[in-house]
């Protein structure tokens, strides 16, 4: 039997693989130019919604969340700015990450909240979904969130009752309320199926209001910075 020792010097020709010339990667800023074209196309007075595919660690919850945060913001500042992750931790990971010294995306440094039970100006805020879905529901109701909201959210993977149940009531709140302006933007390492195809009928939106974005390839030597993976270490230790 071969040693741990023995298999490590296994290199690509040993093993009949052929090693890649180059570094592929992918990255957000590849779709740099069209998210900023999508959140820029009738900035006011809209309902728009797109679909951004991309793989794991390709900076859509990190770096590409500071991007849009910013372009809102630009844009609208009035603009609520929501992100949901598929997992509900994550949300809280997410907000002691940005405030950490670990964290490149200085633009988010004191510009997190958590929670939706309080809208405070200027804010990234981050929820997850039961949150989300109760904040809806109640502004709905009772109109207690801003008349202008962009919605980031990450697609579940293995869909829950509390993520179908909030695409379903995210519908429902768009035709009780008729805010003047929504952007939902949905994230995903999927495109099928097409969610954003059917919250655009859900929510009344013609075909031109509705896009799918996708990262593509890059070649190179090195994978560029800022963009990079979240990784354990680069959490406070009280949130770990």
């Amino acid at each position: 039997m071969s040693s741990l020792h023995d298999i490590r010097k296994l290199d690509c020709n040993t093993l009949g693989v052929n090693a890649p010339e180059t570094t592929r990667w992918v990255s957000w800023e590849t779709i740099k130019d069209e998210l900023r074209n999508f959140l820029h196309q009738n900035p006011l007075a809209v309902s728009r919604v797109a679909h951004v595919e991309g793989p794991h660690g390709s900076g859509k919850s990190t770096a590409m969340l500071e991007y849009i945060w910013q372009e809102m913001q630009s844009l609208s500042p009035d603009t609520m700015v929501i992100y949901v992750p598929s997992f509900g931790p994550e949300a809280t990971m997410l907000c002691a990450y940005f405030e950490s010294q670990a964290s490149p995306h200085q633009k988010l440094k004191q510009s997190t909240h958590i929670g939706l039970r309080r809208v405070v100006e200027r804010k990234l805020h981050l929820a997850t979904i039961a949150e989300a879905r109760e904040a809806f529901r109640n502004d709905a109701l009772y109109g207690m969130l801003p008349d202008r909201i962009a919605l980031l959210m990450d697609l579940e993977q293995m869909p829950t009752a509390d993520g179908e149940l909030f695409l379903c009531e995210l519908t429902q709140w768009h035709r009780l309320r008729r805010p003047s302006e929504v952007t939902i933007i949905t994230m995903a390492t999927f495109s099928r199926p097409p969610v954003h195809e059917l919250l655009a009928v859900g929510l009344g939106l013609s075909a031109s209001k509705c896009q799918h974005i996708k990262m593509r390839y890059e070649q190179g030597s090195h994978v560029p910075s800022p963009s990079r993976t979240l990784h354990m270490a680069d959490m406070p230790l009280e949130v770990v």
